[in-house]
C-alpha cells in the first residue's frame, strides 16, 4: 500500500506540476479535494482489498500529489520577493501535517474502527481543501507570458544537477526514517528512546524546512544546498565512525533537519533556474529522484544491515551517497545555479 502511494504520489507530481503553471493552482486543488475524499469514501464504503488499494493508495496517492505541485506552484509565485521563505512554510506545514495527523488517526482508529475513520478523514479532505480551492488566488489572464512561459529551453543541465542532488542527499534519510527504531536498538538506546527516534527525525526535518527557506532568501538557494549536502555527510560520517547510544539522537535531529532542508531548498533552486512560470513543472521531473530514492533506499540500506549484522554499513554507503549530492552542489554553484 506504501509502495503504491508513494509511486501514485511522485506521478501525481510530475504530472500536475505542467498542469498548475499553465492553469493555475485552483483547478487541481479543488481535483485534488474531490479525488482525495472520493478515494477515502470509496475505501470506507467498500471494505475490500481492491477498494482499499484503490481509494488510498491511487484516489489519495494522486490527491496528494496534485495538492503537493499546487502549493508548490502558489508559494513560488505568490511571494517572489521572499520565495524562498514562502515554499519553505508551504512545505515545513506539509512535514506538520503528517506529524499532526498520525497520531490522531491512530487514536481515532482505535475509538471508532478505520472505515469509520477513513470516512471521517475523507470529509475532512473534502472540506478543507475544497476551501482552499476557493480561497487560492487565481490565475492572472492579463499577464502576458515570459520568455521562459513561451518554452525557452533554459538550465537543462542544472535541473539534471538537481535531480542528482535532490535523490541522493534525501536517499540515507529515508533509509534512516524507516529503520530509526532498529538502529537506535542497535546502539544500546531504551525501547522507549528508540520509539522516540521517528519524532526526533520528524522535528527536524520540520525545522529544516522552516530555515531552508530563510536561508535560501538570505544565503542563495545553491550556496545553501551546499552546505546542506556537506553537512548530510559529517552526519553520516559521525553515525558509521561512532558507534555510540550519545551519538544517536543528536545526529538523527541533525539529519532530520538536513532532509527538511533540502526538500525545500531542491524546489527554490528550481525556480531559481527555470523560473518561477516553469516551477511546478520541472520540479516534477526534479521530484522523481525522490521517488526512487524512496523506494530504493531503505531496500537497499536494509540488505546491507543483513549482510553485515551491523548499522555502521548502511551509514558509511550513506555517507558515499550523499558525497554524490555534494559533488551536485558544487557543479551547480559552478555553473552559475
Amino acid at each position: 500500500m506504501f509502495a503504491v502511494g508513494l509511486a501514485v504520489f511522485t506521478v501525481g507530481v510530475l504530472t500536475a506540476g505542467p498542469v498548475a503553471d499553465r492553469r493555475g493552482a485552483r483547478l487541481l486543488i479543488g481535483l485534488a479535494a474531490a479525488t482525495g475524499a472520493g478515494g477515502l469514501l470509496l475505501a470506507a464504503s467498500l471494505p475490500t482489498l481492491p477498494a482499499v488499494l484503490g481509494g488510498v493508495g491511487l484516489c489519495f496517492g494522486a490527491a496528494n500529489g496534485m495538492g503537493y505541485a499546487s502549493a508548490l506552484h502558489v508559494a513560488g509565485t505568490s511571494w517572489r520577493t521572499r520565495r524562498g521563505l514562502a515554499i519553505g512554510i508551504v512545505l515545513s506545514a506539509y512535514a506538520l501535517g503528517a506529524v499532526v495527523a498520525a497520531p490522531l488517526l491512530v487514536a481515532a482508529v482505535d475509538a471508532a474502527g478505520w472505515r469509520a475513520t477513513l470516512a471521517g478523514w475523507g470529509a475532512v479532505v473534502g472540506l478543507l481543501v475544497g476551501v482552499a480551492a476557493v480561497l487560492v488566488p487565481g490565475r492572472d489572464p492579463a499577464s502576458p507570458p515570459t520568455e521562459r512561459q513561451r518554452g525557452r529551453p533554459a538550465g537543462v543541465a542544472q535541473v539534471a544537477l538537481l535531480w542528482v542532488v535532490f535523490g541522493a542527499c534525501s536517499a540515507p534519510t529515508l533509509f534512516t526514517f524507516a529503520h530509526a527504531a532498529d538502529a537506535a536498538r542497535a546502539r544500546g538506546l531504551s525501547l522507549q528512546a528508540a520509539g522516540a527516534s521517528v519524532a526526533v527525525l520528524s522535528g527536524g526535518n520540520l525545522t529544516g524546512r522552516l530555515v531552508a527557506g530563510w536561508a535560501a532568501d538570505r544565503f542563495g538557494s545553491v550556496h545553501s544546498l551546499l552546505a546542506v549536502t556537506v553537512t548530510t555527510v559529517a552526519g553520516y560520517g559521525l553515525l558509521a565512525g561512532i558507534p555510540r547510544a550519545g551519538v544517536v539522537m543528536p545526529v538523527f535531529l541533525l539529519l532530520g533537519g538536513t532532509y527538511g532542508a533540502v526538500s525545500a531548498l531542491v524546489p527554490a533552486a528550481t525556480a531559481d533556474v527555470v523560473g518561477p512560470e516553469r516551477l511546478a513543472g520541472t520540479y516534477g521531473k526534479v521530484f522523481l529522484s525522490w521517488g526512487l530514492a524512496g523506494l530504493t533506499a531503505p531496500v537497499a540500506g536494509g540488505w546491507l544491515v543483513e549482510r553485515t549484522g551491523r548499522y555502521e554499513a548502511a551509514f558509511l554507503a550513506g555517507a558515499l551517497v550523499a558525497a554524490v549530492a555534494v559533488a551536485g552542489a558544487g557543479g551547480l554553484r559552478r555553473a552559475g545555479g
